[in-house]
């Protein structure tokens, strides 16, 4: 497996090279979907969104300066194409939306009161998908292992509030009941009884299980630290537009037993991976490790 690492010096210019990797040409992507790079939740449940989009997912700090990922945008996406704004203005200032706008691009925020109601607003935007993949909303981690493949069903994400139900969640599955649901993770398998449970001892056995379940032979995998969110999200939708799980690797130590199994059982056809972000997230003793 021939490895390489997708890196910048911030958690917002690791998702522009993430995107460079996935969109190498000017103007090849019909559109861009805009998170904070702050929190988490909004970019969790815009992963299949990116994904279904055809766009990179791009982060940026809820105010102030984000001159480089503005370029991103302007390097991927031509003038008239749509950008997707995740969450509330506290999460993306108005300020992202009216400099947009003013760069003839089409912007559609996707929001509501609360992480749970903004990750329904993000299912709708998909088109009411058949397939519904539960994570909590208080943890990165399932949510991030998720991502890939929930595109992957033509899905989406939404949550629960830790091992309880959330309402909002709940009166969209109660309107979709035809839906076929799978819960990430014990918080959401308990949120969720009723629903098809994907669920390890340790975050890193879940994201395993998950690219167990949904990637039984692939040809190139993503992988990301469990420890922090950032390079994991903008991964998780770069390596999903290809159709290849993004998995979760301990920034340091040893790589999981369930990991290891999972790599040498599909030797013969893994032929290309890549380790999202730099030495502090994933130092290069484990990079050596996967290789």
């Amino acid at each position: 497996m021939a490895l390489s690492r997708v890196a910048g010096i911030n958690r917002d210019a690791t998702a522009i090279q993430a995107s460079r990797m996935r969109y190498p040409g000017p103007g090849s992507a019909p559109a861009v979907v805009l998170a904070s790079d702050r929190t988490f939740p909004d970019a969790l449940a815009g992963t299949p969104l990116a994904i279904a989009a055809h766009g990179p997912l791009l982060l940026t700090p809820p105010t102030g300066s984000a001159e480089a990922t503005l370029a991103e945008i302007q390097r991927v996406l031509t003038p008239g194409g749509t950008v997707y704004v995740l969450g509330g203005e506290s999460a993306v200032s108005a300020t992202a939306d009216t400099t947009l706008r003013r760069l003839d691009y089409a912007v559609v925020r996707l929001a509501g009161a609360t992480r749970y109601d903004t990750a329904v607003a993000i299912a709708a935007a998909l088109g009411d998908p058949t397939t519904v993949v539960e994570v909590t909303g208080t943890n990165f981690a399932d949510g991030v292992s998720a991502g890939s493949a929930v595109a992957s069903l033509h899905g989406a994400i939404l949550l629960t509030d830790g091992s309880s139900p959330d309402s909002a969640t709940q009166a969209y599955l109660a309107a979709h009941i035809a839906d076929t649901r799978y819960a990430v993770g014990g918080p959401a398998c308990a949120g969720d009884p009723t629903a098809t449970c994907l669920s390890g001892a340790s975050r890193y056995d879940t994201s395993v299980l998950v690219a167990q379940q949904f990637f039984p032979s692939p040809s190139a995998v993503g992988f990301a630290s469990g420890a922090s969110f950032p390079d994991a999200l903008s991964g998780g939708a770069s390596v999903g537009a290809g159709g290849q799980p993004l998995i979760l690797v301990p920034p340091t130590g040893e790589l999981p037993s369930s990991l290891v199994a999972y790599l040498t059982t599909n030797a013969s056809t893994l032929t290309s991976g890549a380790v999202f972000g730099g030495v502090a997230a994933v130092d290069n003793v484990v990079a050596s490790e996967l290789q």
